[in-house]
């Protein structure tokens, strides 16, 4: 996460694409300019990427990756938003 004077107001709990995983360019530049509007992330990666697979996770197993990061998340104590790049988004 990067770091700004700009306190956190909320929390984006925020998925990779498919072929991609959480320290992608894309991710990296999506999270430093949230950073700069007060929206702090909370960046994973499902367990298919954290194995070095290539073929994402099945819904089922990917849906039980996003609510565990959102548990996680929410002990920040910040409002929570959730979403992501492609695949993830749609997880």
């Amino acid at each position: 996460m990067a770091k700004t004077d700009v306190p956190p107001r909320y929390l984006y709990v925020f998925a990779h694409g498919a072929g991609a995983g959480m320290h992608h360019p894309f991710m990296e530049r999506a999270s430093e300019a949230l950073d700069r509007h007060g929206i702090a992330t909370h960046r994973y990666e499902f367990p298919y990427m954290k194995a070095g697979k290539s073929r994402p996770d099945s819904p089922a197993v990917a849906e039980a990756a996003v609510r565990e990061a959102v548990s996680e998340a929410s002990r920040k104590r910040l409002p929570l938003l959730a979403g992501g790049k492609s695949f993830g988004g749609r997880m």
